[in-house]
């Protein structure tokens, strides 16, 4: 392979990883949501249910009584607090649409692997160079718009992407060092 197609597929291999990064994170962020929107459906209806028998508690304590007054004023401020900050926040829509940035991740490492094996992997010459760039700006657009709809949903991952990429590139420089084998890609030619 030519030092241009080494340098090309370096960079191909980079944003693989980038893309699996960014793809585990916003999996992660969208089931920390969906763990936040479940459990505060759980406890405004849990919350709902007990706030459901004053009256039975007012008939047994009385309706002057202190103790169910302060009981279920606090009662009824968690469950107002709980179902504020999940209309304000919106946990299951923004755990569905990261969902689904994950899923079109995914999909991008899927259409590139199968992209580098149809154009470039048994291929040499010029037309292997055109199909690098342009698996490329096809990772580039992917990791741009995968991070601008994540921004757009208040969710600000780019500061977890690079700590990851740092992180892995870190590593894979000790191993390599260590080895004295570069890291094998299974896109790698």
């Amino acid at each position: 392979m030519s030092d241009r197609m080494d340098q090309l597929q370096g960079s191909i291999n980079e944003r693989q990883d980038e893309l699996h990064s960014v793809t585990t994170i916003l999996a992660n962020k969208a089931a920390r949501r969906a763990r936040w929107a479940t459990a505060s459906k759980v406890i405004v209806i849990a919350l709902g249910a007990f706030e459901a028998t004053k009256s039975a508690a007012d008939q047994f304590l009385g309706e002057k009584s202190h103790l169910a007054m302060i009981t279920y004023t606090l009662v009824g401020l968690m469950i107002a607090t709980v179902a504020a900050l999940e209309a304000a926040f919106k946990n299951e829509v923004t755990a569905a649409e990261l969902t689904l940035l994950a899923t079109a991740g995914q999909s991008t490492v899927r259409q590139v692997d199968s992209r580098w094996q149809r154009e470039i992997g048994g291929v040499s010459g010029d037309g292997s160079v055109e199909a690098a760039l342009s698996l490329i700006e096809l990772q580039d657009a992917k990791l741009t718009e995968l991070q601008e709809k994540a921004a757009k949903l208040g969710v600000n991952i780019t500061l977890e992407v690079r700590k990851l990429v740092q992180r892995d590139a870190g590593a894979a420089t000790a191993s390599a060092g260590a080895s004295g084998v570069e890291p094998t890609r299974p896109y790698s030619a």
